[in-house]
């Protein structure tokens, strides 16, 4: 039978606003990925990764990422299994979207818009991308980090 488990306990509760900003972040990234789906696959297909299907999975992998991740983030009980899973998908979303921005940059591509915010916010790929997935990332780890998710890996 699956048990909802508390959250650890944050040692240092001053540092407690990095995973909440990581949420909203998260929350805002999936939100304006949902408002315009189709545009957001349009801006996967820019990568060139694989044809229309891979990319509708591809965007629907990222959104569930990004929703998944929260509950660890907003420190809400849940199953220890759930709690691996949403502390691995906050790590595991920042690395694809580094992939992504990577692939593009190694390829030479230039897109009118990585994605990262949907279709309604257009961010061309290049430095300002790279330097959000990057934000992004620090974000990610720190609030891993400060939700001391090692524990939460552990599974005991």
């Amino acid at each position: 039978m699956v048990h909802a488990t508390a959250p650890t306990a944050v040692k240092n509760q001053q540092l407690l606003f990095v995973p909440y900003i990581t949420a909203g972040f998260f929350c805002v990234m999936a939100v304006l990925q949902l408002v315009n789906f189709e545009g957001f696959v349009n801006s996967i297909e820019q990568y060139h990764l694989s044809a229309q299907p891979g990319s509708i999975i591809l965007a629907v992998t990222l959104i569930g990422l990004e929703i998944l991740a929260m509950p660890f983030l907003l420190l809400l009980w849940m199953s220890r299994l759930g709690r691996w899973f949403s502390a691995s998908f906050v790590l595991l979303l920042p690395l694809v979207w580094l992939f992504l921005q990577l692939w593009a940059a190694g390829r030479g591509q230039t897109l009118t818009n990585a994605g990262l915010f949907g279709d309604l916010v257009p961010l061309a790929s290049g430095t300002i991308a790279f330097g959000v997935t990057i934000l992004l990332a620090v974000l990610a780890v720190w609030s891993f980090c400060v939700l001391d998710g090692i524990k939460a890996w552990r599974m005991r």
